[in-house]
This record gives structure tokens, C-alpha cells and sequence, in this order.
């Protein structure tokens, strides 16, 4: 790109271009194919992920894996293969165990009571931030 007369090349995408989501689409079209050439299972959209168990061919295994070994599995292969494509995983937002509830900014996501709820900490802070607002 060059605006002033100077040339910029992004090492990111620019999400505030009108194309971005298209191009993070496109590129991430690439990555969900190299996935399920290994037997992973994996859907995404724009930049959210969804993985699955690990899909291994019909014939006799020396041992049956479980489903949590299989999941294991598959979450190396795309940890490992989304590092080596150039995503960034953050692993603080990462679970392997499906939950009911997670924390998400300030709020927590529970999908069993569908509310957002504010997080007993913020809830605290909020307080003192109106007790000190107001006295």
C-alpha cells in the first residue's frame, strides 16, 4: 500500500479494510482444508475456531482410543498446524473440556441460565467506582 509516498506491507490483517474478513476467510479456508487431510475435524468462521475428535482410517488399531485421546490429538494438530500457518493461540482461551459457563471480558457466557453475568471481581470494583463517584 502507499500513501504519502511511502510504501506499507501489513504483518497483519487490517480488519478496519472493507475486505479483511474476506481475505481471514479465504485464509482460514486453507488451514480447515490442511486439518481435515489429517483427520481433524474442523470448522471456522472468519476467526472463530470449532475442532473435533480426530477421525483415524477403518482398520485394526493395536489398542481403541477414547474420545478424550482422540480430541487430544486433534488439538495438537491444529495447535501445530495453526502456529506453522502463522496464527496466534492464545491458550488462556483455549479449553479442551466442553463447559456450561466461561468468562469472556468482564462478563461470564453461561449458556445453561442464556444470560451474561458480571463476574463477582467486577461486581466489587463497580461498586467502589459508584461509591466514589457519588460521595
Amino acid at each position: 500500500m502507499q500513501w504519502g509516498g511511502w510504501y506499507f506491507a501489513y504483518a497483519t490483517l487490517p480488519f478496519v479494510w472493507k475486505a479483511s474478513a474476506f481475505l481471514y476467510q479465504t485464509i482460514g479456508m486453507v488451514v480447515s482444508v490442511y486439518m481435515c487431510s489429517f483427520g481433524v475435524q474442523y470448522a471456522f468462521y472468519i476467526d472463530d475456531r470449532h475442532m473435533g475428535q480426530l477421525r483415524l482410517p477403518p482398520r485394526p488399531l493395536p489398542h481403541p482410543f477414547s474420545v478424550f485421546e482422540l480430541t487430544a490429538m486433534a488439538a495438537y494438530i491444529a495447535c501445530f498446524a495453526s502456529v506453522s500457518f502463522g496464527y496466534f493461540i492464545a491458550l488462556s482461551k483455549s479449553f479442551l473440556l466442553p463447559a456450561s459457563a466461561l468468562a469472556y471480558l468482564c462478563y461470564i457466557c453461561d449458556s445453561v441460565r442464556q444470560a451474561f453475568l458480571l463476574s463477582s471481581d467486577k461486581r466489587v470494583k463497580y461498586a467502589a467506582l459508584k461509591e466514589s463517584i457519588l460521595y
